[in-house]
């Protein structure tokens, strides 16, 4: 049987509307399921921007607590190191809290050779110079020929007296005065500087004393630098 004509294009045109409508509902799927996995995307990506961002700063702020857990030890080092006893323990505590290798080798070696026996206070460094020196002056050698010594402890002999002004110096007593002036001032590296300078004949007497005091030096500006660069790593820190 026929359809009649009028029929016939009513269906169809019926089913291109179907067919038009059923591609168009699956045209907007999935657009909508692109425009959903766009979004998550991006917002997968912040989050990922944000959790690093907050591990980043857990992670300053350890390493600030790290750094001032580390300026506490050297403090307590320094403090253990101004008395004449061993260190060694504070020194460990150091290193542990530095982490390995940490410490510039230079200073730690220094820090380290000292560490078992510690050494003399600058107090102690004053009073064992003064008991030196009187052997010092005393054993000096002569400057001059005869006729300058004689007229050099003649010129001393009128002034005791009070007849004139004193004669000038010799070398080794402005050295040994001025080694005490150094050390009444806590000028260590001074005072080491004018002891090097005394006679070859008086290096023998003063050698462990100089051995100790460049011992205290050493220790005392081992710790000023490495107390210096833990706070400048502290300052730069965000």
């Amino acid at each position: 049987m026929r359809l009649p004509a009028f029929l016939g294009t009513a269906l169809l045109v019926g089913g291109l509307v179907v067919v038009a409508f059923v591609a168009g509902q699956q045209t907007s799927t999935a657009t909508r399921l692109a425009a959903v996995s766009a979004v998550a995307s991006d917002g997968g990506s912040a989050l990922v921007a944000r959790i690093d961002a907050v591990e980043a700063r857990l992670a300053r702020m350890e390493a600030g607590r790290s750094n001032e857990r580390l300026i506490a030890g050297l403090l307590n080092l320094q403090g253990a190191t101004a008395s004449s006893r061993p260190w060694p323990r504070e020194l460990q505590v150091v290193r542990d809290l530095a982490g390995p290798g940490q410490l510039p080798p230079t200073l730690a070696d220094v820090l380290s050779g000292h560490a078992a026996r510690g050494v003399p206070t600058r107090g102690q460094l004053r009073e064992r110079f003064a008991a030196i020196q009187p052997e010092l002056l005393a054993q000096a050698p002569a400057e001059g020929g005869i006729g300058q010594r004689l007229l050099h402890g003649s010129r001393a002999a009128v002034a005791g007296a009070g007849l004139a002004t004193p004669p000038p110096p010799s070398r080794t007593e402005a050295a040994v005065a001025g080694i005490a002036l150094h050390l009444a001032r806590d000028d260590l590296s001074a005072a080491l500087i004018d002891a090097a300078s005394l006679d070859p004949s008086l290096q023998a007497r003063i050698a462990d004393w100089s051995v100790q005091a460049r011992g205290r030096l050493a220790v005392d500006q081992a710790i000023r630098e490495l107390l210096l660069h833990a706070f400048a790593a502290g300052s730069r820190r965000p």
